[in-house]
């Protein structure tokens, strides 16, 4: 375990990757000095430490690579064990998926907010106040997808920005030019980290296999350019 004291609001992580959980903790540590913030590789170690009746926050930090049904399971088994003996607090969930459909499913599930890795610090902690206020966020670009594939228009009529968010939007731009992540990263003042996760998320949506298939297959979202 690992913790940042400051006052205010007490927000848990819950990340069993060491080296990822303690960069996250530092940042925000760096960023919010309102809160305190504790790293637990898992509930069951937050739990035995005893302090769980005071969190205000548990952040569920969900590792990449995973199906859909293999993030809900992940999320449905720890929500059922924190409700067992910690009902108050509330709960969000960060991970690298952006599909509309799987973050609605996720809110079924009871949490209180969905953080992708691609938001940016700044609006995390944001996201955070937010929820430990008693609001619920979900990103704009995730309301918006959602709206958009629950609309009774065809799918080929769709533009660019009912489908992808803004930051995929430019990167699926710099993608179409052959642009490399790490020059895209550059010119977007953007983790190269980042770059590849907006690129796997478009790809996905995309159903494409590789960089030039995502290229053609974005030729009708582009069509004014």
């Amino acid at each position: 375990m690992v913790r940042a004291e400051a006052g205010g609001h007490t927000i848990v992580l819950i990340d069993h990757r060491p080296l990822v959980g303690q960069c996250l903790l530092t940042s925000l540590k760096g960023t919010d000095k309102t809160a305190t913030f504790a790293l637990y590789p898992s509930l069951q170690q937050w739990r035995e430490d005893g302090l769980h009746p005071a969190a205000s926050l548990v952040v569920l930090c969900l590792p990449g690579g995973q199906t859909a049904d293999a993030e809900l399971a992940f999320i449905t088994r720890d929500l059922e064990e924190l409700r067992g003996w910690n009902d108050t607090a509330s709960v969000m969930v960060m991970s690298d998926t952006e599909s509309a459909e799987v973050i609605v499913r996720i809110f079924q599930l009871g949490v209180q907010g969905y953080i992708p890795t691609t938001s940016s610090l700044d609006v995390a902690v944001q996201a955070f106040r937010l929820v430990c206020a008693g609001g619920v966020y979900m990103p704009a670009a995730c309301m918006l997808t959602a709206l958009a594939n629950g609309s009774a228009k065809p799918q080929g009529t769709k533009k660019d920005d009912e489908v992808f968010s803004p930051r995929q939007i430019s990167v699926a731009r710099a993608l179409r030019k052959g642009t490399p992540n790490k020059i895209i990263a550059y010119e977007l003042n953007m983790c190269e980290s980042t770059v590849k996760v907006h690129v796997r998320n478009i790809m996905k949506k995309l159903k494409a296999k590789n960089r030039t298939e995502v290229a053609y297959l974005t030729n009708k979202y582009f069509q004014d350019e």
